[in-house]
């Protein structure tokens, strides 16, 4: 944010785009977290919104080097409390890969097979499909919570037990896989991830141009 002005003087102004002029009247920029808070007021809907505003709301972004987090009071993102640590999709794939590696005996796990695994319940390796990421014969659990509930310790550490925050907002990614590690760090709190939290910094800062356009 401290490149504020200097995005604003570079994207302000007319544009050319695929042979047509474009007139930028003004430009609003935001922190990327505040992209998610707005996605998440999208998702409660208006009515919810006064009360949101006055809400504190910790964002946890899963991405794939790092998972980013910040605390959001009144659309003002705390420096002090946010952070990024590497616990993020590849770490966790990582983790995984070695232990599928071991048990299916391969050298070498394609990643995005991994990826789907998570995202469907299934893996498939050689055209057969098995329960993930445990069955009746593995489990590949621990090797997902032992990079989930770092992330998780990882945040406590910096925002504290968040009792001065009233919800708690993973996007991004897989954010789901993530979700038991921060119940258990923050077992008071209500938990909430967006229905399309893979897009949601995109989505709810579109959502927030649009209304201040309005």
């Amino acid at each position: 944010m401290h490149k504020k002005s200097v995005l604003e003087n570079m994207l302000t102004g007319e544009h050319e785009l695929n042979g047509r002029v474009i007139q930028v009247k003004k430009t609003w920029v935001i922190a990327q977290p505040i992209g998610g808070v707005l996605a998440f007021f999208k998702q409660a809907g208006k009515n919810e919104l006064q009360t949101l505003l006055s809400e504190s709301v910790l964002l946890i972004d899963v991405g794939y080097l790092t998972v980013d987090f910040t605390v959001v009071s009144r659309f003002i993102a705390s420096e002090a409390r946010s952070g990024a640590v590497d616990y993020g999709m590849s770490k966790l794939l990582s983790s995984v890969e070695n232990e599928v590696g071991e048990y299916f005996k391969l050298d070498k796990v394609n990643a995005q097979t991994l990826d789907s695994a998570l995202c469907e319940g299934k893996l498939s390796i050689f055209g057969k499909k098995y329960q993930f990421p445990k069955s009746d014969d593995y489990d590949f659990t621990p090797a997902i919570s032992r990079v989930t509930n770092a992330a998780a310790d990882s945040v406590y550490n910096v925002v504290g037990d968040a009792q001065d925050i009233s919800r708690i907002v993973p996007i991004g990614g897989l954010a789901q896989i993530y979700l038991d590690s921060l119940k258990k760090r923050y077992p008071h709190h209500e938990i909430t991830v967006l229905d399309d939290h893979l897009r949601a910094v995109a989505l709810g800062s579109q959502y927030g141009g649009l209304e201040k356009c309005a």
